[in-house]
């Protein structure tokens, strides 16, 4: 074997091996990015697993508040009606004596008063008997009124006080709001960010394999090179010994002509 077929032969096999590790380096590279996109849409859909679970944690405090808001409903509507009566005994006093339960007392009264003048020899006509019993009305009207603010006052509490669990629970609740809005944009901003890292990936990889490509390409040129180089010598060689051969050769030929002249001059 000529030393151009040596070298012809090292060549291939040294280009067999580079476009080999060239194979391996281009598969290990879309293992690499394969595995990691998979991570990521791993890790994206664990991440958006936790956030329902988190929001379906809030809609469940959001039904326990609406809840509670709704129990309380009763006593805080007990309570504005009560205001609104306690107001208006203030602002219009008589008011509480034009009920029937104060008119049924004051009938009751009259009643007893008249049996009692009857029997003292007072009887008379029942405006006589208001008039001649004026403290036992006053001190029933007294009554009814403190009796009135008795029944007003618990009932404005209850209400003054069940509003204000349900302002706390309606305040708890846009809090609700406010941390589910608050989750569904920060996943919203995670995804984007995961969406954005994966296409850099993917141009990334892209890239790279870009680059393994040119780089072969680099090389499969090199190696046309060094083959036209090795046939270029190899052909330099064999025009140089053809050469070499034709000088001896017309050498050869120029001595045996100046031989020839001189046996042709020695016979003269």
């Amino acid at each position: 074997m000529s030393a151009a077929q040596r070298a012809k032969e090292e060549l291939g096999l040294g280009k067999e091996e580079y476009d080999r590790r060239m194979d391996l380096a281009s598969t290990d590279l879309d293992t690499a990015y394969d595995l990691g996109l998979q991570r990521m849409e791993q890790g994206m859909a664990e991440m958006q697993a936790g956030y329902q679970r988190a929001r379906g944690d809030l809609d469940v405090a959001r039904a326990d508040i609406e809840a509670g808001i709704e129990r309380f409903d009763p006593y805080a509507q007990a309570g504005t009606r009560a205001l609104s009566g306690y107001e208006k005994m203030l602002n219009q006093p008589s008011s509480i004596f034009d009920s029937p339960i104060y008119s049924s007392k004051e009938a009751r009264l009259t009643k007893l008063l008249s049996a009692r003048a009857a029997q003292t020899g007072r009887l008379g006509a029942s405006a006589d008997i208001t008039a001649s019993f004026a403290p036992a009305y006053q001190q029933l009207m007294e009554q009814e009124y403190a009796s009135a603010l008795g029944r007003y006052q618990p009932l404005i509490q209850y209400g003054y006080g069940a509003a204000g669990q349900q302002a706390g629970l309606n305040q708890a609740l846009a809090g609700v709001a406010g941390q589910q809005a608050s989750y569904s944009a920060d996943l919203g901003r995670r995804m984007m960010a995961g969406r954005t890292y994966q296409s850099g990936l993917d141009v990334e990889r892209g890239q790279k394999q870009a680059g393994i490509q040119a780089s072969r390409g680099a090389m499969g040129y090199t190696h046309s090179g060094n083959l036209a180089n090795i046939e270029m010598g190899k052909g330099a060689i064999e025009a140089d010994y053809f050469n070499q051969i034709g000088n001896i050769y017309g050498g050869l030929a120029e001595q045996a002509g100046e031989f020839a002249g001189q046996l042709i001059g020695g016979m003269k």
